[in-house]
């Protein structure tokens, strides 16, 4: 991490927080969690009857230096991708699908070339990405692309991501409690779990 910290220090200098950019993938659950209740003293057991599942929508955010939020780019666990998904959501967002429900490497290679390339290719001078150190998220095509822009690819040291990962404490904890708190007021009024068809309305709701 020291050694991390002192490359990141030369890979920085004098690159404009406009130019830097973030990005880390997370999950939004149909599971609320559990609340604080008022109950009668003395209760044994106390319950809150709703449905949930242990299904997931899996997210990739990017954030620069500045603070400035790219589109999301959102991935169902599906085999197709329907029309009724992708309607309601943030503005510029990209939907996709995979079978596993998490991104692969033709996922993360998309949303470079749609959402963090059109960003990149209007600034002038030195780039930087800095993400996890991931498999998927390595390519040759990426590569390429990183060396033909001028955009300095940073990673993460392995298994660090839970400290040095700056999405994580800055972006996605703030989203995830507004997320809960939007789906337990969504389940209070509706019976079942959460339809893809209802996803980015209510996605579009948390992140505002």
């Amino acid at each position: 991490m020291r050694e991390f910290f002192g490359n990141s220090e030369s890979t920085l200098k004098n690159v404009e927080p406009t130019h830097i950019v973030n990005y880390d993938e997370t999950n939004l659950t149909d599971d609320p969690g559990k609340q604080k209740v008022l109950c009668r003293r003395g209760s044994k057991r106390v319950e809150i009857i709703q449905d949930f599942s242990k299904s997931s929508t899996s997210i990739m955010m990017a954030i620069t230096a500045s603070g400035h939020l790219l589109p999301p780019y959102v991935i169902y666990k599906a085999v197709h991708l329907s029309p009724t998904w992708i309607e309601g959501g943030p503005q510029g967002t990209i939907y996709n699908r995979t079978k596993s429900g998490w991104f692969d490497g033709p996922t993360f290679e998309h949303w470079f070339d749609e959402i963090l390339l059109p960003y990149f290719k209007n600034l002038p001078g030195r780039m930087v990405l800095i993400g996890d150190n991931l498999a998927s998220h390595v390519s040759m095509h990426v590569l390429e692309c990183c060396e033909q822009y001028n955009i300095e690819f940073v990673l993460l040291p392995p298994n660090t991501t839970h400290l040095l990962q700056p999405s994580d404490v800055a972006f996605f904890a703030p989203m995830k409690k507004a997320w809960h708190a939007i789906l337990l007021k969504w389940k209070i009024k509706n019976r079942g779990t959460i339809l893809k068809s209802e996803f980015p309305r209510l996605f579009d709701e948390a992140i505002k």
